[in-house]
This record gives C-alpha cells, sequence and structure tokens, in this order.
C-alpha cells in the first residue's frame, strides 16, 4: 500500500492500519494527527522489536525510521523524501564515506563481496543512526540490482524513486531489482536504525555483473537529522456501537468465571424429584435435555412425570439470576429457576431444592416460590411447601406457546428477592422454533436493560425470602440452576447468571489483542451483560475512547 504524504496523511495513513487489520473499525482522519520532528530528534519515541510492515513510501515522504506499536501501529515517523535526496543541504554532505568505514566484516555472504560495513557514528541524534549514500552511475542493461544487509533496515531509490526496502531479520541480506532504461542513473540507499548507530554493507549489479560494494569509500554520505514527519494516534479509533464476535468456548473471558450452556450441558448435576423421596426418581429423564448450541440454550425434551434439572458445580450466597424461559410447546405445566439446592448428604440423606416455579395453568399455583417442589398428582397440599406465593391464579388449558416469563433474582447473603412477570405475545402461537426464537431474542434484548425501579413500573410479581425464618435449610452459600416439571420444549435464556461477573479479564485483553490488534492496558474497560451472551464493553482511556458490543458467533460463520 502507498503512503501518500504529500497533502494531509491522515486517510491514508489510517488506511494502512485497516490494512493490516481487517476486523478493526474503519478509521478516518479524526483518528490521526501529524507533528513534525526538529534537528534536536524527538527521543521519547519508543521502539518495538515487531517490525514486520512494509509501508510503500510516497514521493514525498519516505522510509520511516520509527515504528511503534502493539498488533496496530501507534506511532510512525517518516522522513521527507526531499532531506533525504536533496543536495541543498551542502553542510551534511561533507562526510565522506572513507572517514567512517568500519573495516572489519561480519557475516560473509558470496552475493556482497567484501561484506565491509558502513557504519558512521550519529552526530546529531545519537538514539537513531539515519543517513543516507547517494552517488550516479552508467548502467548498461536493464536491470538494477542491489543486495543489502542494513542494521536495522533500509530503502534503495533511484532517480528520485523509491524502489524497495530491507526486511527483518536484518542479518539476511535482501535483494532489491529494477527495471530502467540503460544509462546514467543516480542511486540512493537510505538507512536507518531504530535504536542506536546504523551500520549497512551492499553490493550493486548492472545485470549481473558486480560494479561495486560498500567496500568503495567514493560514496558521499549525508546524515539525516531534521524534516522528519511523525502521525500518530491521538484520537479515540474505536467508535460506538461496533458488533464484534467471540466464540461461545471463550465465555469466561468475558465473566471470569461462568460456564457456557455446553458446559452445563455437559457437566452440571442432574436431578429427577418426586413424591417417592428417590434421588434420582427416575434415571431415564435425567436424560430429557438437549442442548442448542446455536443460540447457547438448555432445552428439555421430555413430558416428564418428575420434577427434573440442573444444579451447578459452585455455589454462591450472593448474586443475580436473570433469565428468560419459555416452551414452544401446546402444555401448560412448569418451567423453573433453582434459586438454592443442597445436594444429597449436605444436609440429610436427600436432595433439596429451592425454586419459583412459573406455569400457564398445569400445576395449582401459577407462580410460587416451593421448599423441594414434587407434583402429588391432585394433592396440591403435597406439591411442597410454599415459600412464597406470588400469583395463585389458574389458566388451565392455556399453554405455554404464546408466552414467555422473565425471572430476575437478587441473592445478598440470606435474603432473596425475586421478580416474575409473564409476557403474551400472540404471534408466537403456532410458529416454528427456527422462525419463533429471533422474536424471543428481540424480546430478551428489551428485558435486559430492565432495572428494579422498571420491574416496579411494569407490574412485576415480587417476593423476598428471608431464608432465615422462612426456609433456613438454605442459609449460606447453596447451589443453583434450571428446572423443569411435565413441560417438554423448555428453553432458558440467560441474561445474567449466578456468578456471572462481568469483568475486563486478562483473557478479554489478550483476546482482543490477538484478534482485533486492539490494545487497551490494563485500566479503563469495564464489561456489562447484555443477555443472550452478549457484552457491552465500554472504554476509557487515555489512547482509546468508545464503546462496542461481544455477540457470540452463530454455528454457520468461521
Amino acid at each position: 500500500m502507498s503512503i501518500d504524504l504529500t497533502k494531509d496523511p491522515y486517510d491514508l495513513f489510517a488506511g494502512l492500519i485497516q490494512k493490516k487489520n481487517t476486523a478493526l473499525p474503519e478509521l478516518t482522519a479524526s483518528d490521526i494527527s501529524v507533528r513534525r520532528i526538529t534537528a534536536t530528534g524527538d527521543t521519547a519515541l519508543s521502539t518495538s522489536a515487531e517490525v514486520d510492515l512494509l509501508i510503500e513510501p510516497s514521493e514525498a515522504y519516505g522510509d520511516f525510521v520509527e515504528f511503534t506499536y502493539n498488533r496496530i501501529p501507534v506511532n510512525v515517523l517518516f522522513n521527507n523524501v526531499d532531506t533525504i535526496l536533496d543536495d541543498t543541504h551542502t553542510d551534511y554532505w561533507d562526510k565522506a564515506a572513507v572517514s567512517t568505514w568500519d573495516s572489519g566484516s561480519q557475516y560473509d555472504d558470496d552475493s556482497i563481496p567484501s561484506a565491509t560495513l558502513v557504519a558512521p557514528t550519529p552526530t546529531y541524534n545519537v538514539s537513531r543512526g539515519n543517513f543516507v549514500l547517494k552517488k550516479e552511475f552508467v548502467f548498461t542493461t536493464n536491470l538494477i540490482k542491489v543486495v543489502v544487509r542494513t542494521d536495522d533496515y533500509s530503502s534503495l531509490y533511484i532517480d528520485g524513486k523509491w524502489i524497495g526496502r530491507t526486511e527483518v531479520p536484518w542479518r539476511t541480506p535482501t535483494t532489491i531489482e529494477a527495471t530502467v532504461t540503460p544509462g546514467e542513473h543516480t542511486v540512493a540507499l537510505h538507512a536507518a536504525n531504530n535504536s542506536g548507530p546504523c551500520q549497512t554493507s551492499f553490493a550493486i549489479y548492472d545485470g549481473e555483473d558486480l560494479i561495486i560494494d560498500s567496500s568503495d569509500s567514493s560514496w558521499p554520505l549525508k546524515e539525516i537529522v531534521d524534516d522528519m514527519v511523525a502521525a500518530d494516534y491521538t484520537k479515540p479509533y474505536v467508535p460506538d456501537n461496533v458488533e464484534l464476535e467471540y466464540d461461545l468456548s471463550e465465555l469466561s473471558m468475558l465473566t471470569d468465571s461462568i460456564s457456557n450452556g455446553a458446559a452445563i450441558y455437559d457437566n452440571w448435576y442432574r436431578f429427577s424429584h418426586s413424591t417417592a423421596h428417590i434421588f434420582p426418581a427416575n434415571t431415564t429423564e435425567l436424560d430429557g435435555w438437549s442442548y442448542d448450541a446455536e443460540n447457547d440454550c438448555i432445552v428439555s425434551t421430555i413430558n416428564s412425570d418428575t420434577h427434573v434439572g440442573f444444579i451447578s458445580d459452585i455455589t454462591s450466597d450472593n448474586y443475580i439470576f436473570n433469565t428468560v424461559f419459555t416452551s414452544n410447546n401446546a402444555d401448560n405445566d412448569n418451567v423453573n429457576i433453582v434459586l438454592a439446592a443442597k445436594k444429597l448428604g449436605e444436609i440429610d440423606d436427600e436432595e433439596h431444592v429451592l425454586t419459583v416455579n412459573v406455569n400457564t395453568g398445569g400445576v395449582v399455583h401459577k407462580v410460587a416460590v416451593y421448599e423441594d417442589f414434587v407434583n402429588a398428582w391432585g394433592d396440591a397440599d403435597n406439591n411442597g411447601p410454599v415459600i412464597a406465593l406470588m400469583d395463585a391464579t389458574a389458566q388451565s388449558g392455556v399453554g405455554w406457546k404464546a408466552y414467555y416469563s422473565h425471572v430476575y433474582a437478587e441473592r445478598i447473603g440470606d435474603v432473596i428477592k425475586v421478580w416474575v412477570k409473564q409476557y403474551t405475545d400472540d404471534t408466537l402461537s403456532g410458529l416454528s422454533d427456527a422462525t419463533r426464537t429471533p422474536i424471543i431474542k428481540g424480546h430478551i434484548d428489551d428485558l435486559a436493560l430492565l432495572t428494579e425501579s422498571d420491574f416496579t413500573a411494569l407490574n412485576y410479581l415480587y417476593a423476598e425470602i428471608d431464608l432465615v425464618t422462612q426456609s433456613p435449610m438454605f442459609v449460606g452459600p447453596c447451589y443453583y440452576g434450571y428446572s423443569q416439571f411435565s413441560q417438554a420444549g423448555a428453553h432458558f435464556w440467560n441474561i445474567q447468571r449466578p456468578n456471572e461477573t462481568p469483568d475486563s479479564t486478562p483473557a478479554l485483553h489478550a483476546h482482543l489483542l490477538r484478534r482485533y490488534g486492539v490494545n487497551f492496558g490494563g485500566t479503563g474497560m469495564t464489561v456489562a451483560s447484555l443477555g443472550n451472551n452478549s457484552y457491552q464493553i465500554d472504554v476509557d482511556s487515555v489512547t482509546y475512547l468508545g464503546s462496542f458490543t461481544m455477540n457470540p458467533k452463530t454455528d454457520d460463520e468461521e
């Protein structure tokens, strides 16, 4: 890519960054500033060992002499080509090469016969060796070939036109060729070092015939000391509302701990409860689940006879459990959130769960918090103790197809606050899962934005449970999870799980650096859950300012 800095370099310089990092948002002139470096130098600019991006200079600005970046360029320093090639600064041409030769040889190579180094000591800026050798030659063929090795790098100019540059590692000779008309041509070799003195060795060929190499002391040498231009990032380049993608297997980088749905399906403890008080009550029904990888959902596959579900592999007594669930099934039974659980042997020889149960008419109470819920098949008094009756309405015969429910539970110590609302959307009835799911996800996007004050305004059902007095077996850290009773097709969509603490983890910083070339440093970035495993990332630091969203990839994307 050619960098045309003849007038305003902003847009094309931004384009260079875009070329190197195609996944980044588009950059514009507002993201770039340019400043001039004087003869006194600017030694504050740092350097990088990762100089691997080749820049083709324009006629106005030549080879870069400083390149600093963390996966994307942060600062690039250019020499003015007029300064490199013009003879007007005659005082700089008084250093004959003969006075600056290092007579030793290094890294013998047949393509550079003498391997003698040109290594002048910088006079004006000892932090960066920076000089040019220029001379006229008569060529009898149409091929000029230069073999050169420079610490750190050099560029070749023929008749004032940039031809090419060496590549790292510098100890390996680079061959640069130019097609010309036979006759006299001016050859200029610009050499520079990011840090410290510069040295170069070279050989120039007329076709295949060697005509001169770095052992020849007749070369005039000019030190470059001024008229440099630096192009810097000084404005934010991450605009608002940019959407990036990540693989669900890397979800923990956004939360610092939580597993995705696949890990829950594969690893979490499964239970089956009934009035028989056998654990599990039905081993076959433990397998009545599937994992929807595209949407990262746990899905019930059976119209179970027992209360079945998952409980977590870690405990918590301080969480937010923010979940939406639904079923594309005509049945009207329970879909539940497990607010707290104790495994077999922790208290006694039984398993215990505290659940918020929601149904559309198949169970006696439409919304209630139960301790050890089981269905007693018509004997409601034996379904389990009702800890909080939130809605006793019966809607017998109405299935889940047109309904979805939002449960927001917050546990602080031994107090659990629960908000529940069952929503109706008649457009959902009769749709396939493939058509219905995007509509549900749209609703979840809206529900993820709600706060406690919104719950009050929208008439959410509310219950506050003091475990010490109402359900003391669940005092202290407990497991949590998901369950259903007799409701096939139940889908659980998470906005935020317990122990899910959105955070700008080191793994997230590493991911952004590795995948998108963005280095935000250790501070200035916050992460918030948007639901559906999407996360809002806000940036407020010295170098970068903006926000973007991390969305999980779908299966049809690479």
